[in-house]
């Protein structure tokens, strides 16, 4: 079942937000594949930034962006 486009991630990440802030964190980092901007995208808009890039982060060899 795809549930892509529906919100889901959104209210995952606004969930993991809020337990976050209940237990005392006050950041979260990721990483994720330069490739997959449906990903970026999705971490922009909830206020993600780019901090640094990875060079060859994963097995294959693509970079990550640190965010």
């Amino acid at each position: 079942m795809c549930v892509r486009g529906q919100g889901v991630s959104s209210v995952l990440l606004e969930r993991l937000f809020s337990e976050a802030c209940a237990l005392g964190m006050r950041r979260i980092v990721l990483e994720v594949r330069t490739d997959n901007s449906g990903a970026i995208g999705l971490y922009e808009k909830h206020g993600f930034a780019t901090l640094r890039r990875l060079g060859h982060f994963y097995r294959d060899g693509c970079d990550a962006l640190l965010m």
